[in-house]
């Protein structure tokens, strides 16, 4: 049941903070537009929501992602393929036919 626990909770977490962070009208400062914050909610939505808060955590007249920023938004797109093998390996394990 543990396993099951762990998927799930990668699989909500994420999308419970981007949630959140649209909720408080922090979602349009990082993102052009909704499509785009749309399909990262969808898609990959750990390397959104960090994407997001680093994008959020700017110093003021700062314009651009530091190399940190990019380094953390890396870190997400990690968790992201890392949540969609594990799925996928887990699927392939239940599905599998044992002859």
């Amino acid at each position: 049941m543990s396993r099951w626990a762990l998927i799930l909770g990668s699989w909500i977490t994420p999308r419970v903070v981007l949630v959140f962070m649209w909720i408080g009208g922090r979602l349009a400062v990082s993102f052009d537009s909704f499509w785009t914050g749309l399909a990262g909610f969808l898609l990959l939505p750990w390397t959104t929501a960090v994407y997001a808060i680093v994008v959020e955590s700017r110093f003021p007249g700062q314009h651009d992602v530091s190399a940190l920023g990019w380094f953390f938004v890396v870190l997400g797109l990690l968790a992201d393929v890392g949540t969609w093998w594990v799925g996928g390996r887990e699927a392939r394990r239940r599905y599998s036919v044992k002859a």
